[in-house]
């Protein structure tokens, strides 16, 4: 090989190999790196994810999409809490086979006692409908709709992020979108409809 290495077209090709072999072994760390930062979005839909696990994942996609997100230090709290701009949404996420009615109110609960004390936030309840692919009935939509919160499943959160992601729609839409009250959708024709001013 080293006696190969002497002539300088051989030379010439295994330097550019060795260096494109440099390369991509670059490129597969930046794609392990990458896989990694964007785990949540195959956690959230995931229905074998951990309760916990599921609310990281939850706050992770809200903060990549720039919003200000957190956990509440107390398990007598929302589960995330995501602010944009003057916009707060108090996060409920729920990770069960079917939402139990008193299971869906939890949010306002919570959203109460942050009020009680000069914090306004909207209440928004996720569900990671996975395990069983249920959706939403009659009854909790228009139990949402009375009351004045939002459901919408991880799919659909997914759906909306991935249109934001790639500039499908802007992140000023996804937050009015978010901000709904009853089932949230991110169809093209609740997008259509936002766009215009038809809420």
């Amino acid at each position: 090989m080293d006696s190969f290495n002497k002539i300088p077209e051989i030379k010439s090709i295994n330097d550019e190999y060795r260096s494109l072999k440099r390369e991509i072994n670059r490129r597969r760390q930046k794609l392990k790196t990458l896989y990694s930062k964007y785990s949540f979005i195959t956690e959230i839909i995931d229905p074998k994810v951990p309760d916990l696990q599921l609310e990281v994942s939850v706050k992770k996609l809200f903060s990549d999409l720039g919003y200000k997100a957190k956990q509440p230090d107390t398990k007598q709290d929302l589960d995330v809490i995501a602010r944009f701009g003057k916009d707060i949404i108090g996060i409920e996420v729920k990770n069960d086979r079917h939402v139990g009615e008193n299971e869906l109110f939890q949010g306002i609960k919570y959203v109460g006692r942050h009020k009680r004390n000069g914090i306004e936030m909207h209440p928004l309840m996720i569900w990671n409908n996975s395990k069983e692919r249920h959706q939403f009935d009659d009854n909790r939509i228009s139990d949402a709709e009375n009351h004045k919160f939002g459901i919408l499943t991880t799919e659909e959160l997914l759906k909306g992020y991935l249109k934001v992601k790639q500039n499908k729609i802007n992140l000023k839409l996804f937050n009015t979108i978010i901000n709904q009250t009853g089932l949230i959708k991110f169809s093209n024709s609740t997008i259509k409809r936002m766009n215009s001013g038809k809420v």
